[in-house]
């Protein structure tokens, strides 16, 4: 069964810290920001925040035979249930579809666009990520 590093492995709630939450710690600790993480083998679309700050998109399933329903931090059954990761984009039915990358220069500094899109092409949520201390 695959897993999805924010913010436990599937832990019980109050066990040692995962390989993921260690992870994150050492970038922080190392003063590594702009980290992202991306995870290709979850059957839905997300993008989730661990506490610590680094995020992680789920590029979901491509077709709508091999989607379910995600769910959202703080559910009994989750790998969060004290729900301490931000997702600020669940798809909120099971669907098909990818997550579009690009990367760009505007005004002199880079740009990092993130847009999932469901089966059919639509445009369903996207982030625009600028690198730290760049202006947005």
């Amino acid at each position: 069964m695959s897993r999805q590093i924010l913010p436990r492995q599937n832990a019980p709630t109050g066990s040692k810290p995962s390989r993921g939450d260690s992870f994150f710690q050492w970038l922080r600790e190392n003063q590594l920001d702009d980290v992202l993480t991306f995870c290709g083998d979850r059957h839905w679309q997300y993008h989730s925040i661990h506490p610590l700050g680094v995020e992680e998109f789920s590029v979901g399933a491509l077709n709508d035979e091999n989607a379910i329903a995600g769910e959202k931090p703080g559910g009994k059954h989750t790998t969060d249930p004290d729900g301490l990761i931000r997702q600020p984009f669940l798809y909120p039915k099971p669907t098909g579809g990818f997550l579009h990358v690009t990367v760009s220069e505007e005004s002199g500094a880079p740009r990092l666009r993130l847009r999932f899109h469901d089966d059919e092409g639509t445009s369903a949520y996207q982030v625009i990520k600028h690198p730290t201390g760049h202006p947005e």
